[in-house]
């Protein structure tokens, strides 16, 4: 598969941004379109990882990019929070279980 895995997503983050300096340009506006700048990118690597063209994990920098330096406290918190899940849907099937055999 190629390109297009969101729809080009990353193109139309581009297009708002131009869209909001176009329309007014503050400091904290042109300070947050530069942030979409850095979401779009991000995007655009993912994209192209999803379509296959691109190599997995090479999405991985624009994404820490966007994050900032706590980027790898969030993937270990989000990991976290993902084992929580399965260790609870574990000891519910384990319950389950134990629960038929009776």
């Amino acid at each position: 598969m190629s390109g297009g895995s969101y729809d080009y997503l990353f193109s139309k983050v581009d297009l708002a941004a131009e869209d909001i300096l176009a329309r007014r340009s503050t400091p904290l506006r042109r300070a947050f379109c530069e942030h979409l700048k850095l979401v779009s990118k991000a995007l655009r690597d993912i994209e192209w990882v999803d379509s296959c063209d691109s190599s997995e994990g090479s999405e991985d920098a624009a994404i820490r990019k966007v994050l900032g330096p706590g980027a790898d406290k969030l993937a270990t918190q989000e990991l976290i929070k993902e084992l929580d899940q399965r260790m609870t849907q574990l000891r519910e099937w384990k319950d389950q279980l134990s629960k038929e055999g009776e």
